[in-house]
């Protein structure tokens, strides 16, 4: 069975709104304030993970600044010179770690890997101690279970962990990893508790070259920490990790997730040594080439748009900037004109115009409605003309006529239940009269069914905003129907 699940979620919001709130906590508002944003998001995160039809709703990996932070306090791995209680740790004193105070310098920062990511460097003494730390994570855990989803749970990994520590210690990483195998070990024991079935642990220190006693380190850290765990995904990133394919297959895990972005050759080198029963998570979604991303995304698009029919529009994939919202709304509104004919005048008259304006770089219509016709036939009507002829003419014969006078034809193929009925329709035998077209269907002009409306002071508009979106939209022009000429009709 193949199933389909993602790493980790951006966490600073469509929006930016994370950036807003911390900026208003650090301007002294209340933690309660910052607390409710981060709550909206992730459950914002959790819902469009859920809809997307992803297997699990990955969590554990928000953090209000910094997740190698978020893990030191989870650890109870906080530097002694704070003097903080991990336990009761508030958001306060986790931002006193991040960017330090009058008397207490911050915890050094460095890249993430070989990304522009920086991260908060934990500090390890030689007798470090790991005890408790707030239950943020569990929340987190505990707010996503409550969506009734499947839900995978993320841990940066404790070899990656003490790996990327500064460490003022001469002991050996097998040694110093023994009570950090431990603490995971506790951690893991109750989200097994909390009904969790997968924890994908990260352990991208794997893409580095490491030393015999660090993969010692790596051997004895799972070993404690698996006896009492959910499944667990030990997942690779950034690099090829075949070097280490030995090692790897004989921890007590439960599957293995390659980066084959970055390092596509190392495949052949585990296909004949996974365990029978691992699971292989493949990473091939480009997640730091947004461009590449959004190309690959056009070239799926374009193969699904090769089998629709031809009137469906044609779909518009672009990227958008995560600060873009409209910078001015403009409402139109009449006392005599409704929203079909001020939809029709904004589109024609006013959107041009507006995209002309400098540092305009598209504009939104808002509330609009597009000009239609609905025809309805009368099938016994029909029968009684003896007319028939196959669904598929008929469309062929209206979308012909039609496509010349500029018209966009939409079938709605909740009609083709009716398929013994529809094959009697609209053809002339041989030189008898041809019905009049009242006779045989009405019709009514009217707009498009649309799902957006917008109001003004209690009344209907239409808007234009001016955005950073590019948006593509396909106004059909008011035009009188008649069924004649050299068709069926």
């Amino acid at each position: 069975m193949v199933s389909t699940h993602i790493l980790g979620y951006p966490r600073v919001g469509e929006r930016r709104e994370l950036k807003f709130a911390l900026e208003a906590f650090w301007r002294g508002e209340s933690e309660a304030i910052l607390r409710r944003a981060g709550a909206t998001l992730r459950a914002r995160r959790s819902r469009l993970q859920a809809s997307a039809g992803l297997r699990f709703v990955t969590a554990g990996d928000f953090s209000y600044y910094d997740h190698v932070l978020d893990h030191a306090a989870l650890l109870g791995c906080l530097p002694r010179r704070f003097a903080l209680d991990a336990r009761h740790l508030t958001l306060r004193d986790y931002f006193v770690l991040a960017r330090g105070d009058a008397t207490r310098p911050a915890l050094e920062m460095t890249k993430w890997f070989d990304t522009n990511y920086h991260y908060l460097v934990p500090e390890i003494d030689g007798d470090a101690c790991y005890e408790a730390g707030p239950d943020w994570y569990f929340d987190e855990i505990r707010e996503a279970l409550a969506l009734g989803t499947a839900v995978k749970p993320v841990l940066v990994g404790p070899l990656t962990f003490l790996r990327l520590s500064k460490i003022a210690s001469r002991r050996t990483p097998r040694d110093l990893i023994e009570p950090l195998a431990a603490r995971y070990a506790v951690i893991l024991e109750r989200l097994n508790a909390l009904g969790i079935e997968w924890v994908q642990i990260d352990e991208p220190a794997l893409c580095m070259d490491l030393a015999p006693d660090w993969l010692e380190a790596l051997t004895k850290a799972y070993e404690t920490l698996a006896a009492k765990a959910p499944k667990l995904l030990l997942t690779t990133y950034f690099d090829d990790v075949a070097e280490y394919c030995d090692r790897i297959v004989r921890l007590p895990v439960n599957g293995v997730h390659l980066d084959l972005v970055r390092a596509p050759t190392q495949f052949p080198a585990w296909r004949n040594k996974l365990p029978c029963d691992w699971v292989l998570s493949a990473g091939i979604v480009d997640g730091r080439n947004v461009d590449a991303a959004a190309n690959d995304v056009r070239d799926r698009v374009a193969r699904v748009r090769a089998v629709l029919p031809e009137a469906a529009d044609d779909s518009v994939v672009s990227k958008i900037e995560a600060d873009a919202q409209a910078i001015m709304w403009l409402a139109f509104n009449s006392e005599r004109h409704g929203t079909l004919e001020l939809s029709d005048y904004a589109d024609r008259y006013i959107a041009d115009r507006l995209k002309t304006l400098p540092g305009v770089a598209s504009v939104i219509i808002g509330g609009n409605r597009r000009y239609a016709m609905r025809i309805w036939l009368d099938r016994d009507r029909l029968a009684a003309f003896a007319l028939t002829l196959p669904q598929s003419r008929l469309e062929e014969a209206l979308a012909a006529q039609l496509a010349a006078r500029g018209v966009t034809v939409r079938w709605n193929h909740r009609l083709a239940g009716l398929a013994e009925q529809l094959r009697r329709l609209v053809a002339r035998r041989g030189d008898e009269r041809r019905p009049a077209r009242e006779a045989v269907a009405h019709k009514q002009p009217q707009g498009a069914h649309h799902a957006s409306h917008q109001k003004d002071d209690g009344r209907a508009d239409v808007d234009h905003a001016l955005d950073a979106d590019a948006i593509s939209e396909r106004i059909t022009t008011p035009l009188r129907l008649e069924f004649k000429g050299t068709g069926p009709w």
